[in-house]
């Protein structure tokens, strides 16, 4: 699956992000790239997306909308473009980190909705105090081994967040055996994710989500638009 990845989607998107693109090429495409996408279409574009991968990929409307956030508006696009090019920068360590602890490559796109992949410091989110590529709060940073105090914050270490960002991923996969709430898990805790499972009887992420879940309840669809992006970057175009 790595090769897949590196040979497929990543190439298409680092020469997107180097190419240019003439004024007269930008007005031709300016009703497209503006233009909502369809739920049909975005099907069409998750079925792509889920070729090669064990992650999985739905496409509801609740994805629906967050796809056409980040690539129907020109503020969308800018703002994920942006966040690529950060990527690119961390590729080798990410593709590394991923393959060592068996995390699909697809959660790199993880850190697109957490930070842009921008190594924020804490003082950007003084509510939660989160920091890092993967904005891990400081308790959560900690039980992964990550020094957080005021002489030092391990989360500014690209390499050793990432690294507890896919232990805890990897973790939190082999307690759920589902990866949609193994990211549920990363977003709100554990407990919420099993509180949720009890309360609703289902497994099925988006069972919980509708059904009240305490957490974010747009990050699981966030992060599956994210990955379609990834797997499709003409949507950049």
């Amino acid at each position: 699956m790595i090769a897949i990845y590196k040979r497929c989607y990543l190439p298409g998107l680092i020469l997107l992000l180097a190419s240019g693109i003439g004024p007269t090429a930008v007005a031709a495409k300016s009703v497209v790239r503006n233009a909502k996408i369809s739920l049909s279409r975005a099907q069409e574009l998750g079925e792509i997306a889920a070729k090669s991968t064990d992650f999985p990929i739905v496409v509801n409307e609740r994805v629906l909308t967050q796809l056409n956030r980040y690539v129907s508006t020109r503020g969308g696009r800018d703002s994920i473009r942006k966040a690529l090019k950060r990527m690119k920068s961390y590729q080798p360590m990410l593709d590394a980190r991923s393959a060592e602890h068996n995390v699909p490559l697809e959660l790199l796109a993880l850190p697109i909705v957490e930070s842009g992949y921008r190594n924020l410091s804490a003082a950007h989110n003084p509510k939660s105090k989160a920091a890092g590529l993967w904005q891990f709060i400081p308790g959560t940073a900690r039980g992964f081994g990550l020094r957080v105090d005021q002489k030092v914050d391990e989360r500014l270490d690209e390499h050793k967040a990432t690294d507890a960002a896919m232990r805890y991923l990897a973790g939190l996969k082999l307690k759920f055996q589902d990866w949609h709430l193994a990211l549920l898990g990363y977003n709100a805790g554990e407990s919420r994710v099993q509180k949720g499972i009890e309360s609703t009887g289902s497994r099925d992420a988006f069972e919980i989500i509708e059904a009240g879940f305490k957490g974010d309840k747009h990050y699981l669809s966030r992060t599956i638009a994210a990955v379609i992006i990834l797997k499709n970057p003409s949507l950049l175009e």
